[in-house]
């Protein structure tokens, strides 16, 4: 599955972007969203992450609000930070537990990739907070980087694991094929919301050229 990260759009647009695409993730940090917005994109998008990172329009009191109103409207994700406070955390975790919500803890790191004991810390440290799915997104400067994140999932089940920058690029594309969820990708060119980050045009192109049945490139309809 690709899913298409969306941020700095309008609402409408981001409505129009999510009917035609496989999933999405709202960036909530730089969209605001009300909660009749939320279930409006739940009718059209079942499929979408709900992500609010910190630094964006929210406080952390305000951030904790719309991502618990994105679990209550029906988003399918709800992706929190590995470094998010416990309050937030948890508060979060019991809410998307009640409502059959996955809970993604990530972890980001845009300067390097740690050595392969830290990563393994990290994830396993990930699932002790009450992950349902970990993402570890790290700098990858060259393929031994792009080999040691992609070593993980094999020790692990449950992973959204992929390098930032150029030499991740084939990471992005590999993620899906070796057991994550879906992988993300930018509508087109100039909109990416992360290093490296592929249109989904580009995605779908190899996905189809490389293995045609393969669920990362599959175009079912909503369920």
């Amino acid at each position: 599955m690709i899913c298409v990260s969306l941020a700095r759009k309008p609402y409408n647009e981001c409505l129009d972007i999510a009917a035609r695409v496989p999933m999405v993730e709202m960036r909530l940090d730089s969209i605001p969203l009300s909660p009749d917005q939320m279930q409006e994109l739940t009718r059209v998008q079942p499929r979408w992450v709900a992500t609010c990172r910190p630094g964006g329009l929210y406080d952390e009191t305000a951030r904790c609000r719309q991502l618990l109103a994105a679990v209550r409207c029906g988003a399918a994700y709800v992706d929190v930070e590995y470094e998010a406070r416990p309050e937030l955390l948890d508060a979060v975790r019991e809410e998307a537990a009640s409502r059959g919500c996955r809970l993604i803890i990530s972890y980001h790191h845009y300067e390097l990739t740690p050595p392969t004991e830290e990563l393994c810390h990290l994830v396993e440290a990930a699932f002790g907070k009450g992950a349902d799915r970990v993402k570890v997104a790290t700098m990858a400067l060259n393929p031994g980087d792009c080999a040691r994140l992609m070593s993980l999932y094999s020790l692990y089940p449950n992973l959204i694991v992929f390098g930032m920058g150029a030499a991740g690029k084939i990471t992005r594309i590999a993620a899906p094929l070796l057991g994550a969820d879906f992988t993300f990708a930018s509508l087109s060119d100039g909109q990416e919301t992360a290093p490296g980050q592929l249109t989904l045009e580009a995605c779908q192109l190899i996905y189809k050229t490389i293995e045609p049945e393969s669920p990362a490139c599959k175009q079912d309809s909503h369920e």
